[in-house]
């Protein structure tokens, strides 16, 4: 599929990911004055350079698209506020699990989520603006699976927005503190943090309110919530000339950090299946290096290394070369980094196939929590396409480096198809 130019103003971000505080809508569809020939060109464009297979599923979309984008454009502009809070209320409530009406839900999601607990409101209201700051958290930090959730049923959405919005604290605890000790200080704060919520202790932060409720409704299991944030401190210890040996280092990193939180959500939902949990353990080894590879730049860009590269893998394709006395000095070389994330990237591949081999033995009730594995062959698409190349920047485009229209097709056809 070839690149292609919208006349649209606003870019495809800007149009299927809207950044408006209130926009939590299920539907990605936004109201935008200029859908209708975003979505028309995007169809033409799309269909000339489209595989012959995937045309017959772009206009089948299209039609759906098409038809929904009509009946939102027929409503007068003095109405379009009204249904998009309406939209608002609707999804917050199947997110939350609490009855509320329209005005209850626009004031509490306009409301900072402290507002409420510092002001001592109603032990409800909390919990609805925590949730609701989860939902935000989830669809700034994380918004590839935060539209993979959106696939859930509505019983398991409370559980994984927490559980999510867990995994954002602490993903982004050392990136955005100013000093790594501050980072590693937010880090232990949770893991302690983990222990009062099981004391069944008070503890004032949204999200930590939230997965408190998800605890005591759930009985979710303590020994995997503590081993994902365990996993990041060890992590933020680490000195950053200190890489993994093997790439069977980053494979456990990555069960303990993304797989943990496909464990944790299975469990909220449940189900109990040998298969789901094997194939959760791979789609989250998969998801954790894939996402690793994406970062090298930015992590290269912070300390000049590629801390996330195992040393075995660098050593063969020359990027780490020793000197006398023994000393490692790294090679600055862009064809032995694109050939190092290509073994890398492949043993991700071999993980989702090997997720994929297990669907048939997976319960049915089961494969919408497996979904991140679409984000995963994204991501993997978007790689070959580049020949492995990180720094590419068409990367950074889009979702994962697919155009959003390609993506959102996508996971609705895997979710319809009751596949992952």
């Amino acid at each position: 599929m070839g690149s292609y130019k919208l006349s649209c103003p606003c870019s495809p971000v800007s149009v299927f990911k809207c950044n408006h505080p209130l926009n939590f809508e299920a539907h990605p569809v936004s109201t935008h004055h200029c859908h209708r020939p975003l979505l028309q060109q995007c169809y033409w464009e799309l269909l000339l350079c489209s595989h012959p297979f995937h045309i017959g599923l772009l206009f089948l979309a299209s039609l759906f698209l098409f038809s929904t984008t009509s009946s939102i454009l027929k409503k007068s502009s003095s109405n379009a506020n009204l249904q998009h809070l309406s939209i608002t209320a609707d999804v917050c409530k199947h997110v939350t699990g609490l009855k509320s009406n329209a005005q209850t839900d626009v004031t509490f999601i306009c409301r900072p989520p402290s507002e409420d607990l510092m002001n001592g409101g109603s032990a409800s209201s909390n919990l609805r603006a925590a949730f609701s700051h989860c939902v935000q958290q989830v669809r700034s930090y994380d918004y590839h699976h935060y539209l993979c959730l959106l696939e859930l049923p509505p019983s398991m959405r409370k559980a994984a927005f927490a559980l999510r919005a867990l995994n954002v604290e602490t993903a982004r605890a050392m990136d955005i503190a100013s000093d790594p000790r501050i980072g590693l200080m937010r880090l232990v704060w949770w893991q302690e943090a983990i222990d009062k919520m099981f004391a069944n202790k008070l503890i004032e932060h949204p999200t930590a309110l939230a997965l408190s409720s998800v605890i005591a409704e759930t009985k979710l299991s303590k020994i995997w919530l503590k081993r994902s944030v365990e996993a990041r401190i060890n992590d933020a210890r680490r000195e950053v000339t200190d890489m993994p040996e093997t790439i069977g280092e980053l494979e456990k990193y990555a069960e303990d950090t993304v797989s943990t939180m496909l464990y944790l959500t299975l469990q909220a939902g449940h189900i109990k299946s040998t298969a789901a949990d094997h194939a959760a353990s791979h789609i989250g080894k998969a998801s954790g290096i894939l996402l690793l590879l994406k970062s090298l730049p930015y992590h290269a860009s912070r300390n000049r290394h590629f801390s996330y590269i195992p040393t075995a893998i660098a050593s063969k394709h020359g990027l780490i070369v020793k000197q006398e006395g023994g000393e490692e000095r790294w090679v600055d070389s862009r064809e032995g980094l694109c050939n190092a994330v290509y073994d890398m990237a492949s043993v991700a591949h071999a993980h989702l196939e090997k997720a994929r081999k297990l669907a048939a033995s997976v319960p049915a009730e089961a494969l919408p929590v497996l979904l991140p594995a679409v984000p995963s062959q994204v991501l993997l698409d978007s790689l070959r396409k580049v020949q492995f190349d990180v720094f590419d920047p068409r990367l950074t485009g889009g979702v994962l480096g697919m155009p959003p229209l390609w993506y959102h097709l996508k996971l609705k056809w895997t979710s319809w198809r009751r596949k992952y």
